[in-house]
């Protein structure tokens, strides 16, 4: 750019997507062979998006959990950058406690909308 001193340095690039958030993940299930008393293992489906969508690519999952019937979910996993790790095991939970937990995908625009509930 120019102005009355002469030319200026150019600014950094920035990349812009004209793509859509990733829609939700079918709901996490629990993986009993990873569970205990104040653990749980869950994991969840890929979400591949239409590979013809350039930018539409998932690159990464988050996990949210909320006591059961509180419906205010916490995030207890964030797995941005890493799209082919699809379970975890959330720790340091009380026996007799209920939990549901819900995933979202997220892609270079940002997260999606989250999973229906966990059964």
């Amino acid at each position: 750019m120019r102005n009355s001193e002469g030319f200026g340095e150019y600014s950094d690039a920035t990349l812009v997507a004209l793509n859509s958030l990733p829609g939700s993940p079918p709901a996490p299930l629990r993986v009993e062979s990873g569970s205990s008393e104040t653990s749980i293992a869950i994991s969840w489906e890929d979400m591949s998006p239409d590979p013809e969508l350039d930018g539409n690519q998932i690159v990464g999952y988050r996990v949210y959990a909320a006591k059961e019937q509180s419906n205010i979910y916490n995030l207890v996993y964030d797995g941005t950058g890493y799209p082919q790790i699809r379970s975890t095991i959330i720790t340091g939970l009380t026996p007799g406690d209920l939990w549901d937990f819900k995933v979202s995908a997220v892609n270079f625009n940002g997260e999606g909308s989250q999973s229906t509930t966990s059964l």
